[in-house]
């Protein structure tokens, strides 16, 4: 299964699916997916409160997110698109009726997703937002395992055995930016706490 890792067998999982972009889905996830308005709502609301507890605010709730497949999905990322590819968010800038340019966010979100995985991919694209609205630069290793760390704590809140899994995952990821990126400011987050940590992307 492209979510939960097992083994799709009617013993395990009760069966499972083949998706149109290539993705095997186990009965248990499927069961479980995002996909109306009013659950993109309901998880949008849990992560933006959750985030505001360790210092992640000032994002704002308009921001759009729409569901999309693993082709779309790849399609939007273009030159940073990868098999792993869950989530995107693509920013503008815009002229705004007084002239001054306003920044614009549109949220991508790998479709079929079970809620939790849904809410961390979310997480790790809302810390992305925080980063342009901040005007922080990291380089690309910091960056994406800085925003890794926001799909870490909606899993660790979580506390499931699905969570647990994906968390391993994550701890042994090769993936030089989202692997040891991650890591690496999962290191920086231990040693120094949220507070501490948010002080210095800002600087």
């Amino acid at each position: 299964c492209s979510s939960c890792s097992r083994i799709i067998s009617e013993g395990v999982t009760q069966g499972g699916y083949k998706l149109d972009d290539g993705r095997f889905l186990c009965s248990l996830c499927q069961s479980n997916i995002v996909q109306s308005p009013s659950q993109i709502d309901a998880s949008k609301l849990k992560v933006l409160t959750l985030l505001k507890k360790i210092g992640i605010d000032g994002i704002k709730e308009d921001i759009p997110i729409s569901l999309a497949n693993r082709f779309t999905l790849q399609k939007l990322a273009d030159e940073i698109a990868s098999s792993h590819l869950k989530g995107f968010t693509k920013f503008s800038y815009i002229k705004s009726p007084f002239g001054n340019l306003a920044s614009e966010y549109k949220i991508y979100i790998l479709d079929r997703l079970p809620t939790i995985e849904f809410e961390a991919v979310l997480a790790h694209e809302y810390l992305h937002v925080w980063l342009y609205e901040n005007n922080i630069e990291l380089p690309i290793t910091q960056r994406e395992g800085f925003c890794n760390l926001g799909s870490a704590y909606i899993y660790q809140q979580n506390g499931s055995q699905f969570s647990t899994i994906h968390l391993n995952s994550m701890d042994i990821d090769p993936d030089p930016n989202y692997g040891d990126g991650y890591r690496e400011m999962k290191l920086q987050l231990e040693k120094y706490g949220w507070k501490s940590l948010l002080q210095t992307v800002r600087q």
